[in-house]
């Protein structure tokens, strides 16, 4: 069961910038996932190497990671989203999922 991160130092594990690649059928995806501290309440920013990513709408944490629901924008289409990311020191694993399950993707990355 998810529930949203209230604290900043419930995540500090995942507090700078990432960079993600997840595999895509059509080649790999790659995002810059920036978590920082927003009055001691986790926030994220969502950047994509082809894609917009709106703001972040929701971040909730799970044993797999925190997940950051967000709307992508694909060539005018808005297609929702969700990003876990979930660190292991300097590396970290995640998962894309669009469209609720629709289309998901592996990744892995790395602390910039």
């Amino acid at each position: 069961m998810s529930k949203p991160i209230v604290a900043t130092a419930d995540a500090a594990a995942y507090i700078g910038s990432w960079a993600l690649t997840f595999d895509g059928p059509m080649g790999p995806i790659d995002f810059v996932v920036t978590f920082s501290d927003n009055g001691g309440k986790l926030a994220a920013k969502i950047e994509g190497t082809g894609f917009g990513a709106g703001p972040i709408k929701t971040i909730t944490k799970a044993a797999d990671g925190v997940t950051m629901a967000f709307d992508l924008d694909a060539a005018g289409m808005v297609i929702p989203s969700k990003l876990t990311v979930n660190p292991d020191g300097a590396n970290a694993k995640g998962n894309l999922d669009i469209m609720d399950g629709m289309f998901s993707a592996p990744g892995s990355g790395k602390k910039k």
